[in-house]
């Protein structure tokens, strides 16, 4: 015991000098930089921050949140996702065949616990008689479960089924399609 103390003890002292010795070159090539360079480099890690963080951007996790709390009589005609370090402000728009439709959208996306503030900031009734809405709102990226059986019900439908052993039956001809699927024909 005492023995791997002491290697533990030489390899702290270690990490401390090599700990001073970066950070005494860190401190050496602050000084070097101009002010103006500086403040470049700082404006430069920002934007790589940035650029990560919308790389780091799950699109999949993200339109299944969306898909997973649709009404089946609404469908999303435009997502403007405003993504920056810590925060992913959401604006969307959506079409409904009721104003309750849209209502009923926005409780399910706050009831997912993925969006927060969703706010319906504007609703105008089209020509064919349905809703058209402008949703904004903040979604949380990770707030959700990634296994679709921890998911809650799409607004309006029963929780889905544990899955059955064996093979995949067949699908039916009048299945509602796939995310990213036409949704258009199940509005009108």
């Amino acid at each position: 015991l005492a023995r791997r103390h002491g290697e533990l003890r030489t390899r702290i002292e270690r990490a401390d000098r090599a700990a001073a010795d970066l950070a005494a070159r860190a401190a050496g090539a602050q000084r070097a930089l101009s002010p103006q360079d500086r403040t470049a480099l700082a404006d430069a890690t920002r934007e790589v921050d940035v650029l990560m963080t919308r790389r780091g951007f799950s699109w999949i996790r993200f339109l299944n949140r969306i898909e997973t709390t649709l009404p089946p009589d609404a469908m999303v005609t435009e997502i403007r996702p405003e993504i920056e370090p810590g925060t992913v402000d959401v604006a969307l728009g959506v079409l409904g065949r009721s104003l309750d439709s849209i209502d009923r959208f926005v409780t399910a996306l706050e009831a997912s616990g993925a969006f927060v503030r969703v706010l319906n900031r504007q609703v105008d009734l089209t020509e064919d008689g349905a809703y058209q809405a402008v949703l904004r709102g903040r979604y949380l990226e990770g707030a959700m479960p990634d296994d679709p059986q921890d998911l809650p019900a799409r607004a309006g439908e029963e929780p889905p089924a544990p899955p059955e052993s064996g093979p995949d039956p067949p699908s039916a001809p009048d299945a509602e399609p796939a995310v990213g699927g036409d949704r258009r024909a199940s509005c009108r």
